[in-house]
């Protein structure tokens, strides 16, 4: 069968439309090569000559003429930012192959270094000494063009497969979603890319045209995404008629679970065994710890061994890096093999849960869940962090509740959900509904209506850099919903300001030990992590008999504070660090 037509099949395009791949020579340019051939079969290309790339396009050549792959490229390599440079430092150190390049011989070491090494070209250089087309590139891409990419991909398999009680598919359930179709981007216009097993792109025509209106495309609807782009005006209208916050309805029922906690709050007031604490960091991987808690030698850059000696001394790591995409199978299985029985890992959701629609993307957090089956005796939660533009109401929660039901029996950890919304924050029917469940509500002080600082390509806005004194934390509890049915108790600290540097001192770690210890004699168990990164900070006077902590940088430093301050509180000894020292050192001398 030829691939036009075993594309036909997988697209179920009648005998109506025509269907033609457009065979792209074999390079680490093909995603590019792809595109512009695309663009060069659309007949009103003058619709793209006000966005972003062909702008850019516009210092070499005419507005109106399509940029070249190389521009294309280009134009990426620009758009990287030092965030984006720690982030690819991230994956390498955290074993993600097709991130490699950042620690082999002669790779970047700066931004700009990183920026020359994405201008490459791939026919130039070939594979593997080059940027390849990876979701950022797609994005920046689909952003610098106003053109949403609609994807198929081989390498990825049809959900549902073997399931005799699926039931026929609707084009308008997400929750049937099929995870070879991929989309990325939100815009009217569209084309379409056929990804091979070799992770090679070809572009596809339909009728012989490059790119097309979503509404008119005859294949859309088989993209979850587009699906709900296109229907998200009637959500949108259902939304504006639910009760506002200020209904006197709404906060009656906000009055009632205030009553209800602080009932249950008086009625708890003591335990007879403390609820369990988990403390560490949002990560393991960080090129600030190498030497200021990594040592050097023995240790370095290796994630390997960075995982290891993490858990010598701590019990738990939110996980940060699946924000920026699904991990590879190998990924998931060098994590579980790296990971220490009694050792608990968080795992952040994908973007494309939380920040790619208006509302919340079901299939890619099933999708994301079942790639991290393996892990399913150290995973202990999942952390959806929903930006401050996302409202999330309780019909979306309910959708997601059903399809975790269906399509993740596996799974038996918990779900935290970050509300930054005020609206959804707010919301008592969001609140009512994750007690019922046993879902979390995470306790994030100053995360209401803030937004980290980043690029726009990578979707979370920009922001002037502010310092700010930190919320208490027992101030933020006491605006949140965290009844007693509502499973653990989530705590993330960000420091102060934005971009998650700075130090927490003593005074503020023991109002936040504080509080933790009173959930804790409630029964509650309490997973706390950090994310405020910097070095060592000598500014306060060294004592005589300072912890050995004392001289790491500040997220773990921080962390292995508060861990004492809370034992020392309920008068237990630390617990174990779920691998001991010695079995940690043998690690560092095993075959890499």
């Amino acid at each position: 069968m030829s691939r036009s037509s075993s594309l036909r099949q997988t697209l179920q395009i009648s005998s109506d439309h025509s269907i033609e791949v457009l065979s792209i020579e074999p390079s680490g340019d093909c995603f590019y090569d792809s595109i512009h051939a695309l663009l060069s079969k659309t007949a009103d290309i003058q619709h793209f000559s006000g966005t972003p790339l062909f702008m850019f396009n516009n210092g070499d050549d005419d507005a109106s003429l399509i940029p070249s792959p190389q521009t294309m490229r280009r134009y990426v390599s620009q758009q990287l930012t030092s965030e984006q440079f720690e982030l690819y430092q991230m994956f390498a150190a955290a074993g993600v192959d097709e991130y490699s390049f950042m620690m082999a011989k002669g790779c970047p070491n700066d931004l700009p270094e990183l920026q020359a090494f994405a201008n490459r070209s791939g026919k130039e250089y070939g594979p593997g000494k080059c940027l390849w087309a990876d979701e950022f590139a797609l994005r920046t891409v689909s952003d610098g063009l106003h053109l949403t990419l609609l994807i198929v991909d081989d390498q990825a398999e049809r959900s549902g497969r073997g399931s005799a009680k699926r039931k026929r598919s609707d084009s308008n359930d997400p929750s049937q979603a099929d995870s070879r179709f991929i989309s990325i981007g939100n815009y009217g216009n569209a084309v379409i890319l056929h990804c091979s097993r070799r992770e090679h792109f070809n572009g596809v025509l339909i009728d012989g045209c490059g790119s097309f209106d979503l509404k008119s495309s005859p294949v859309s609807y088989l993209w979850p995404a587009t699906s709900v782009l296109l229907h998200n005006k009637n959500v949108n209208e259902r939304k504006s008629e639910k009760p506002s916050i200020n209904d006197g309805s709404n906060s009656c029922s906000e009055a009632k679970i205030t009553d209800d906690r602080d009932k249950q709050e008086k009625d708890d007031l003591t335990h007879p065994t403390p609820g369990k604490f988990f403390v560490g960091c949002a990560g393991f991987s960080n090129s600030n710890w190498v030497g200021n808690f990594y040592p050097k030698n023995i240790v370095g850059h290796n994630s390997e061994r960075q995982l290891s000696h993490y858990q010598s001394h701590f019990s738990s790591v939110e996980l940060n890096s699946t924000f920026y995409g699904v991990p590879s199978e190998s990924t998931v299985l060098k994590w579980k093999n790296l990971c220490a029985k009694s050792f608990r890992l968080v795992a952040k959701a994908p973007k494309g849960v939380t920040h790619e629609l208006d509302i919340l993307n079901g299939s890619t957090l099933t999708y994301f869940l079942n790639r991290m089956k393996p892990l399913k005796d150290v995973l202990v939660c999942v952390l959806i962090q929903c930006p401050r533009t996302l409202i999330v109401d309780v019909s979306q929660l309910e959708q997601l509740h059903s399809e975790l039901e269906e399509k993740v029996d596996w799974y038996c950890g918990h779900l935290a959900f970050e509300f930054r919304n005020q609206t959804t924050f707010h919301d008592a029917g969001v609140r009512k509904f994750l007690n019922e469940k046993k879902w979390t509500f995470v306790v994030h002080p100053d995360s209401l209506e803030r937004s980290t600082v980043g690029s726009s390509v990578s979707g979370r806005g920009t922001t002037d850099l502010q310092q700010y004194e930190p919320q208490k934390l027992s101030q933020f509890a006491s605006t949140c919903s965290v009844a007693a049915g509502a499973g653990i108790v989530y705590v993330r600290l960000h420091g102060s300001n934005d971009e998650h540097t700075g130090e927490y001192n003593a005074d503020q770690l023991n109002e936040i030990g504080q509080q933790i210890h009173n959930w804790r004699i409630q029964g509650r168990d309490v997973h706390c992590f950090f994310l405020n990164d910097c070095a060592p900070s000598m500014s306060s006077p060294q004592k005589s008999h300072a912890e050995y902590y004392e001289k790491w940088a500040s997220m773990p430093k921080n962390a292995k504070q508060l861990e004492k301050l809370v034992f020392e509180l309920s008068k237990e000894e630390i617990p174990d660090a779920p691998t001991k020292p010695k079995a940690t050192l043998l690690n560092f001398f095993t075959k890499k």
